[in-house]
């Protein structure tokens, strides 16, 4: 059986914030796709999202909220 590779969406740009939901849905089935959403770990979805999928700019938002370790990991 041959290994799907399935690619990353391009990052979010946040000059255009009305093509979140577009963005947000095309990033649940990327997750879908390549199995990452079957992944029990949270903090890695949730690195996967910020660090790799949306940019450096969602994860200086993401520190200005503040969030506990735990908060922080889902």
């Amino acid at each position: 059986m041959a290994t799907l590779r399935v690619q990353l969406p391009e990052q979010f740009d946040f000059s255009r914030p009305e093509e979140w939901p577009k963005w947000s849905r095309r990033f649940e089935r990327f997750r879908q796709a390549s199995g990452l959403a079957k992944e029990e770990d949270e903090e890695s979805q949730t690195s996967t999202l910020l660090v790799y999928a949306i940019g450096d700019e969602a994860d200086d938002i993401l520190k200005s909220f503040k969030l506990t370790t735990t908060q922080l990991k889902s």
